[in-house]
């Protein structure tokens, strides 16, 4: 699940999904919650059970990060430093629709409010541009006028309105449902669509399978919340009647336990106040909110870049004196400030570029005996890389 790249301080190591980078020979995973077990279990598996852990993530990676941070702490106990989220919506601007959506009616509403209309209004990453909206509702109305036309000369005057009314939305296609031509004018005139793709054709058609499976899994990410408690019988009782696998997941849907810092870009305008509040709500630690210049993009720029890199490093470095104290009771080796990067090696701002470790953890400069706590970070995916 994991390829590491590792810094001296703090230990550095990057998430790919099947698909992305050096994994692109895989296939590509289209629910977020395939993603989230491996990538917990690889982490457990590669980091001393001891070691400070923050993670990181930007857009769809903050979710995964998210869900993972869940697993980790209400399943396994693992607790987590930090955990970092950048560009994102709150996990509970994507509840469980109450019934079926088609795109177009979810699509007019980015709120993430509740609707009376029997619609769970949902946080909408991924909406249809209005240039290409416009044109489905033509050609369904098109549709609806050739399909009213043949039912009234089969069956007698009336009848074929009734069954050629719709609600004019329900039958509008999600934007990675759309056929390729549609789909690729629909990303190039996307907000979110990666800028060093917008130009290049043949890059996109090479990632054409890769993109829509990102989208859609993050088009459809649901949120549950955490299960009220349940006193031990019933507890026990439940575990015998579900398999693992679903007792597993009730578990890992509880509430976190770390600090959260939400880094909020200025210009991403849909991300307001009523969209990134509920981050409070999913961890009984103090939650933070920063804002950081430029906006969607704001990790391709190297200047909006620096501040994003800025504020975790601040936020760590904090919290790292913090726990400095007690370091010489869990390593004996590595106290003396070197965890918050004030010796024992450069600070990461000063590190030259990442040595080429590749691998499991334990690979070359991964291992148990680099200093600086462990950053995992869940970065958006770059297409164009190998």
């Amino acid at each position: 699940m994991i390829r590491s790249v590792a810094f001296r301080t703090p230990q550095l190591h990057c998430m790919q999904a099947p698909g992305h980078g050096t994994r692109r020979h895989e296939s590509c995973e289209v629910r977020l919650t395939k993603l989230v077990p491996p990538a917990a279990a690889a982490l457990l598996a590669g980091l001393p059970a001891d070691a400070p852990l923050a993670l990181f993530g930007h857009g769809l990676g903050a979710l995964w990060a998210f869900e993972v941070a869940r697993r980790l702490e209400c399943l396994y106990q693992r607790q987590l430093l930090h955990l970092f989220v950048c560009a994102c919506a709150a996990p509970s601007c994507f509840p469980p629709p109450m019934r079926a959506v088609g795109g177009i009616e979810d699509s007019a509403s980015a709120d993430g409010a509740g609707g009376g209309d029997g619609y769970a209004r949902r946080f909408q990453t991924w909406w249809l541009p209005e240039q290409q909206r416009q044109v489905l509702l033509q050609q369904k109305q098109q549709q609806q006028q050739l399909m009213q036309q043949l039912m009234q000369q089969k069956q007698r005057p009336g009848s074929g309105d009734a069954a050629g009314r719709s609600d004019g939305n329900s039958d509008i296609p999600e934007l990675y449902e759309l056929h390729d031509e549609m789909f690729i004018t629909a990303c190039r005139n996307h907000p979110r669509f990666p800028r060093q793709l917008r130009n290049d054709i043949k890059a996109i058609l090479d990632h054409l399978p890769l993109l829509r499976a990102d989208i859609e899994a993050e088009s459809r990410y649901t949120f549950f919340p955490p299960a009220p408690s349940l006193c031990p019988s019933v507890a026990a009782v439940l575990a015998s009647v579900q398999n693992r696998a679903d007792d597993e997941m009730r578990i890992s849907q509880g509430l976190l336990s770390c600090p959260i810092t939400v880094l909020l870009p200025e210009n991403e305008t849909p991300l307001g106040p009523g969209q990134t509040s509920g981050w409070e709500q999913v961890t009984t630690g103090p939650v933070r909110f920063q804002a950081v210049a430029g906006d969607y993009h704001c990790l391709e720029e190297r200047k909006t870049r620096g501040q994003v890199v800025a504020a975790i490093t601040s936020a760590l470095g904090r919290q790292m004196s913090v726990h400095t104290p007690w370091l010489a009771k869990l390593r004996p080796e590595r106290a003396g400030g070197r965890w918050a990067g004030t010796g024992g090696g450069r600070s990461s701002g000063g590190s030259s570029r990442p040595s080429s470790a590749v691998g499991g953890y334990g690979g070359s400069g991964s291992g148990a005996g680099s200093s600086g706590p462990v950053l995992t970070l869940h970065l958006p995916p770059m297409y164009p890389r190998g």
